[in-house]
């Protein structure tokens, strides 16, 4: 009797699943995949303000080893360029974790001399955002 009780909560059990499973009018319907969600990051290249300086944003894995860049809405990496004031903001899309920021080239203003002058080609300035969470 015990093995009869089993097969038919069973049989009850697959036909709720397949009943739950069925659709009714010419067809299954789509599931819409969802959106990545996205964050912003803000903030300004600073050693005296950096105008058209290129920040970019790369991940960085749980042993702070530094990876690929992290993924933009539209493809690619997620960047920004400086304003005249240094400021810049990145959107990152379906990324979780620390990221580290990267800012090269642009210029600023000398404050003795008043002149614009290019940051080296060789110059990196960065900064770690420890935690970075989407949406």
């Amino acid at each position: 009797m015990t093995n009869y009780l089993r097969s038919a909560w069973l049989s009850s059990l697959v036909l709720l699943v397949s009943a739950g499973c069925s659709s009714s009018g010419g067809g299954a319907a789509a599931i819409p995949t969802p959106k990545p969600q996205s964050s912003t990051i803000s903030g300004a290249v600073v050693d005296a303000f950096i105008v058209n300086s290129t920040v970019t944003a790369y991940e960085v894995s749980a042993a702070g080893v530094v990876g690929v860049c992290v993924p933009a809405s539209g493809g690619g990496c997620a960047t920004a360029v400086s304003d005249a004031n240094g400021n810049y903001t990145i959107t990152i899309t379906g990324y979780t974790g620390a990221v580290l920021l990267e800012a090269t080239g642009g210029t600023y203003t000398d404050t003795v001399t008043g002149q614009t002058v290019p940051v080296p080609s060789g110059l990196t300035l960065s900064v770690l955002e420890p935690a970075v969470t989407a949406g």
